[in-house]
């Protein structure tokens, strides 16, 4: 069967399973021998272009064809968001650290005076223990510990520095944030953190409430070794409490305040 028609025009020749269509399209003056209101011809040629279309007639193959393609597109998309499988679940991580100073404010009962005792900023260590609950959430029991010295400011007497050690104990949460395949080996993350705080030269060694909120960045070398980068501020709620300072010599109140820390951290990280 062939039916033809005006510029634009389809040409339909009919199978037992294949209807192809020739579209001819009018290109004005660009075949020799056919004025602007015919149709180009079909031959291939640099002037004139056949356009074919083929349609399939059979009612079975062209479903097959649809829900084939549906699978694998769902297949590809099923797969992109499947999280990626642990390799480890465990990590140790030995830590070197630097405290900032931290400011507590003394209770003496004398209007216009305000002393203070000030823990010196200073380096420490400590070391984190953490489960891997995925790729992206990390649970971990981190311990640090500072020595430093502790000093009375804003007094009319020079007092002697006193020695004094800080130990603290958090739980950190920490989520990463993947960069994909730009940069697989470095892992962004964010961290909160709660727990306790002493610090030794105290009467009572009372145990403070303590927090901390940051980020930082782990760099993987391999799958079970890699480093951690991290900044951290720590507010320590303290309590009313009394301190032995001056090697002793002098004992002061200390009131009641919410104290805070900027704590950096780096070290290695072995993963199992």
């Amino acid at each position: 069967m062939i039916k033809s028609s005006n510029p634009g025009a389809d040409l339909v020749s009919s199978g037992k399973n294949v209807v192809t269509r020739l579209q001819f399209l009018p290109v004005l003056g660009s075949c020799p021998g056919w004025s602007s209101n015919r149709l180009a011809p079909f031959f291939r040629t640099p002037e004139c272009v056949l356009m074919t279309t083929t349609r399939l007639r059979s009612p079975v193959l062209f479903p097959i064809v649809v829900l084939t393609a549906m699978l694998l597109w769902s297949s590809q998309v099923i797969s992109q968001d499947l999280p990626e499988p642990v390799t480890s679940r465990f990590e140790i991580s030995p830590l070197v650290t630097y405290r900032s100073h931290l400011t507590l404010p003394v209770e003496t009962g004398i209007e216009g005076s305000n002393p203070t005792v000030v823990l010196d900023g200073s380096p420490g260590f400590g070391i984190g223990l953490g489960l891997r609950l995925n790729n992206s959430n990390l649970i971990e029991v981190a311990w640090s510990r500072q020595d430093s010295y502790a000093r009375i400011e804003n007094s009319n007497a020079v007092l002697p520095a006193t020695h004094v050690t800080l130990n603290q104990v958090h739980c950190n949460f920490s989520q990463e944030y993947g960069l994909g395949h730009r940069a697989p080996w470095l892992r962004p993350f964010l961290v909160g953190s709660v727990g306790a705080t002493t610090i030794d030269g105290t009467s009572s060694g009372s145990i403070h409430l303590s927090v901390g909120i940051g980020g930082g960045i782990r760099i993987l070398v391999g799958p079970h070794l890699g480093f951690r980068m991290q900044a951290q501020w720590l507010p320590i709620f303290y309590s009313s409490d009394k301190a032995a300072l001056c090697d002793g010599a002098c004992l002061v109140n200390l009131g009641g305040t919410v104290a805070s820390q900027a704590e950096f951290a780096v070290g290695p990280i072995f993963r199992f």
